[in-house]
């Protein structure tokens, strides 16, 4: 279901230091939500998925609620704004923003070094 609310996941993912573990928690976020369908508002699907991720869900249920991860979370959200990212997903390759579902093949592209640096509307290719 789009659009959602994605607070619970934004937060958890944060709170997971160790970049490994917070990429397959991310996977495993957006996996939940675009292919299974499962409603990443509610803190309780969010938890499930970070059980199947291997995170303690103590812990990770304590991360929803901490003040500073809420905090970290606005502060990455208005450093994430500031550096031109719009929409999601967004993805940065060589300095370059990639955003929408419906950009991913231009991604892909550049990455294979199939579009030239500033072909798609200047250094950002959304």
């Amino acid at each position: 279901m789009h659009p959602f609310n994605p607070l619970h996941g934004l937060r958890l993912c944060l709170a997971v230091a160790e970049p490994a573990s917070r990429a397959r928690l991310a996977r495993a976020l957006a996996d939940a939500a675009w292919a299974q369908g499962r409603d990443l508002q509610n803190a309780d699907v969010v938890l499930d998925v970070a059980a199947a991720c291997g995170l303690p869900q103590a812990w990770a249920q304590a991360q929803l609620a901490d003040p500073g991860i809420k905090q970290a979370l606005i502060d990455t959200t208005e450093r994430t704004a500031d550096s031109g990212v719009f929409g999601v997903p967004t993805f940065q390759l060589d300095g370059r923003l990639f955003w929408g579902n419906d950009r991913i093949g231009h991604l892909l592209a550049a990455a294979r070094g199939d579009i030239p640096e500033g072909v798609l509307d200047g250094s950002r290719a959304n």
